[in-house]
């Protein structure tokens, strides 16, 4: 069965009650975790280590680049490569 929500962003009690039939649904299903997702696990050392390669690499590109460096979007890249190495840099 496929099935289209149309949720009003103005109702707010239309939102949860949506949020409530979909996580239903869920149940039905027997899933517990949302489609696509993929849980990352990083240990506070391997953490560390990333925000010390993030800013070292964000330091480089502000010489060459600064007007991008540090902005939103090359964190979020620099956080997509990291999950795509399974935590690893």
């Amino acid at each position: 069965m496929k099935m289209t929500l149309v949720i009003d962003t103005d109702d707010a009690s239309g939102i949860d009650d949506a949020f409530k039939m979909v996580s239903i649904m869920k149940q039905r299903r027997g899933t517990n975790r949302y489609v696509g997702s993929t849980p990352l696990t990083i240990g506070k050392i391997a953490l560390i280590k990333a925000l010390r390669s993030f800013a070292k690499e964000q330091a480089k590109r502000d010489l060459e680049e600064p007007k991008t460096a540090g902005n939103l979007r090359e964190a979020k890249l620099f956080a997509e490569r990291l999950i795509a190495n399974d935590g690893k840099l």
